[in-house]
């Protein structure tokens, strides 16, 4: 309970840090690039610091991986494909949801229960009984249950890391965590195969390749701060009311539609290339803000004179290929029969399912199911009939019913949207402990946002956090 209080603490603490001045003779001129969570806020803070900023988004419209389908489905049913929930511990998601006055939901607190698919078996996940889990797991790890295998094996890795959003935190320091994947960190803490198997189970599809080619320092990090939270909340709206209700404070200094080719930067100036319509042009500012993901920032040239440490971290940084396919149900069926429509399986095709069509008032029901890595990529090339009927037989394995209710599905691949290319960052093993320390670091005028550079990747709150820090060095340089 304190390493939670200390961890929500920790979370809010950015909010604070940043200074809240007025307009000064000390503003200067700020160019965003990329117009995604982390680009908008860090513009937003500084527009409101008195700095003069523009916004240079590729897309047709902002908000980057904070998007909703809309006009896909009955009902007036709209889907995320980007980020679902909204964990309490996330102030900063919070913090903004209510400036913006927009709604926000609790999960209902009732007796529904997940599932998940293992093996060809398919169990509830009760909080009164254990499952009778299909591996061939030690006699006193079978006693233990799952909890007490977590406790035994996982809760002491955790207390090795510390405090993530410390400004002291390194990476470096723990670089044999971090050489590890997760399941081999818990056989070496002394789990079977079969337990470190169990204990990741339903994994394999939400990070990296597979769980076995992800730092165990990645994953872990990740689970730490998520064990701030008590509860979680949902955009009533949807979740690109957030990005959209940043942009219309913002106006006319965001720009779409313009595709940044190159950055230079000198002791004193930053000029930023890009193309709009197909015509060249560019926009001088006294520092910049790139808020890509270091996969995009490949491909546009960049000042010679950027570290080495930073070059190497642009250049190894792996993007996560997302498949989210939602299927349209003729009713939420799956409440029925005493289960919430969660689920995580090792079916390959999907790794988890979602009921996204959750607090929307509506008679009809929508299933979202969750492929990552290779197979996400083979789905996503297959033709879309095919890719539909693969993936619902597999959810007719999960939730019995999906093929007798299914009305419509559409799919979503992040690799496929030209300004994402990919739907996360993540590490290998080995690759947090030599780049992390470059991911945020500024070089010369050009600072860095964007949730690959927070401690939250993969978040909303590590990209919100991601800019104001950006937008707290860039004030704190101009005074």
């Amino acid at each position: 309970m304190q390493r939670r209080r200390l961890l929500r603490a920790l979370a809010a603490a950015p909010l604070a840090a940043l200074p809240q001045v007025s307009r000064t003779a000390n503003a200067g001129s700020v160019v965003v690039i990329g117009g995604g969570l982390a680009g908008l806020c860090a513009a937003y803070e500084l527009n409101r610091a008195g700095h003069r900023v523009s916004v240079l988004e590729s897309g047709d419209e902002v908000g980057g991986r904070a998007r909703t389908l809309r006009g896909a489905f009955a009902d007036g049913l709209h889907a995320e494909v980007g980020p679902l929930y909204v964990p309490d511990a996330h102030t900063l998601v919070l913090h903004y949801a209510r400036a913006f006055n927009l709604a926000l939901a609790a999960a209902p607190d009732d007796a529904r229960v997940p599932v998940r698919l293992l093996r060809g078996r398919r169990l509830r996940m009760s909080a009164s009984s254990e499952p009778d889990w299909p591996y061939a797991l030690r006699d006193d790890e079978r006693a233990l249950g799952f909890d007490g295998l977590y406790a035994r094996y996982q809760a002491p890795l955790l207390a090795r890391i510390g405090d993530p959003v410390d400004a002291n935190w390194s990476a470096a320091t723990h670089a044999a965590l971090d050489a590890l994947s997760l399941p081999e960190a818990l056989i070496e803490a002394g789990a079977s195969k079969a337990a470190a198997e169990l204990l990741t189970a339903g994994w394999g599809g939400l990070w990296g390749e597979g769980i076995a080619g992800v730092s165990a320092l990645c994953v872990l990090r990740d689970g730490l701060l998520q064990s701030a939270s008590n509860a979680h909340y949902r955009f009533v709206d949807g979740v690109d009311r957030l990005p959209q209700a940043f942009a219309r404070e913002l106006g006319e200094r965001v720009r779409t539609r313009c595709r940044v080719i190159a950055i230079e930067a000198s002791e004193s100036r930053v000029r930023v290339a890009y193309l709009r319509d197909g015509q060249r042009e560019t926009v001088d500012a006294d520092r910049a803000v790139c808020a890509l993901p270091f996969w995009l920032l490949r491909a546009i040239e960049t000042p010679a004179q950027w570290s080495a440490g930073k070059r190497a971290a642009i250049a190894s940084q792996r993007s996560f290929s997302a498949l989210r396919t939602t299927f349209q149900m003729r009713s939420r069926y799956w409440l029925a029969h005493g289960e919430n429509g969660q689920a995580q399986t090792d079916l390959g095709s999907i790794s988890a399912v979602y009921d996204v069509g959750a607090f929307q008032n509506a008679r009809r029901g929508l299933l979202q199911t969750y492929s990552g890595g290779a197979q996400a990529r083979r789905l996503a090339a297959l033709p879309e009939a095919q890719r539909h009927d693969e993936i619902l037989h597999a959810l007719d394995r999960v939730f019995p019913g999906a093929l007798a209710q299914c009305e419509s599905a559409v799919s979503w691949s992040w690799d496929a949207q030209p300004q994402a290319r990919g739907a996360s960052a993540w590490f290998a093993p080995g690759e947090m402990a030599r780049h992390a320390a470059h991911l945020a670091s500024a070089e010369g005028r050009v600072h860095f946002a964007g949730d690959h550079t927070s401690p939250w990747i993969r978040w909303m709150q590590g990209a919100l956090h991601s800019g104001l820090r950006a937008a707290r060095e860039v004030h704190e340089a101009a005074a």
